[in-house]
């Protein structure tokens, strides 16, 4: 059975943190498993699902979140991934000869994360995830029901979103923001405008089909910059501006503007609140 159509408005929520259709939790469609009670989708339903469900999984994020730090006080804290889509049963998934794992995968035998590790006709619903403004990974999960290889997604940081989506070699390190952070407010702003030159000289210096998104990259690098130094005014003046150089260049692709927009998706949240 496939997914309803978009005008069908089909009810996607999160069951705790796995994607639900219908009340119907997700499997690829690459691999038969005849048993299943799961839905099975297309790489392109599956980012039908994604980009009309965007909001609810991210709201979700954050509301479990939410809970953990409320659990755990004075701990780090990292946002859950969400399981998304089955790829593979337990059988289907474990040793050499996985129908879900290349031997990359197979040897690393642990949080996968990078395309090379899943076999090739799973790809396209790793695509699906990124089109959708997300970090893809597969992870094992146990259990005779739902025990196998699945494939999750997580909310981007704008680090994620500076490495995965704009080809920079690194996001916004700790000493970075230390770098530039000063008690004395008037230096602070002098060492924030000493980077912003420096980076727009490397832009200005770089190939010229890469300017476009350089620049879009470094001010995503400014405006995590900000938000680390607590200037929110700044920060949202920065993804503002990084959002409009997006949408008016057609070179960046909409999975890259949904990755920026779920990066931010709670200070956006907080502002409307």
């Amino acid at each position: 059975m496939s997914i309803k159509s978009a005008n069908e408005n089909p009810d996607i929520a999160l069951r705790s943190n796995w994607v639900t259709v219908d009340n119907r939790m997700l499997r690829a469609d690459v691999l038969k498993d005849t048993s299943s009670e799961k839905l099975a989708v297309s790489s392109d339903e599956l980012l039908n699902i994604l980009v009309l469900g965007r909001l609810t999984i991210l709201q979700a994020v954050e509301e479990l979140y939410a809970q953990t730090v409320l659990k755990n006080p004075g701990t780090m804290v990292t946002r859950p991934s969400i399981w998304t889509a089955q790829l593979g049963t337990t059988a289907q998934t474990e040793g050499r000869n996985s129908k879900v794992l290349t031997e990359e995968g197979y040897v690393n035998g642990g949080v996968t994360t990078t395309l090379e590790e899943i076999q090739p006709g799973f790809r396209p619903h790793w695509h699906a995830i990124r089109h959708a403004g997300f970090v893809p990974e597969v992870r094992q999960a146990s259990g005779k029901r739902d025990g196998g290889a699945w494939l999750l997604l997580r909310k981007p940081s704008l680090d994620d979103v500076l490495r995965q989506w704009f080809g920079e070699n690194k996001g916004v390190t700790a000493s970075v923001v230390e770098r530039i952070k000063d008690k004395d407010k008037a230096e602070e702003r002098k060492n924030l405008l000493d980077y912003r030159t420096i980076g727009e000289r490397r832009v200005d210096q770089g190939p010229d089909h890469r300017r476009s998104r350089a620049q879009i990259g470094l001010i995503i690098s400014m405006a995590a910059i900000k938000s680390a130094l607590g200037d929110r005014t700044g920060f949202e003046e920065e993804i503002g501006d990084a959002l409009t150089y997006a949408d008016n260049d057609p070179s960046v692709d909409v999975g890259a503007v949904r990755a920026i927009e779920n990066s931010v998706y709670e200070f956006a949240q907080h502002r409307e609140g």
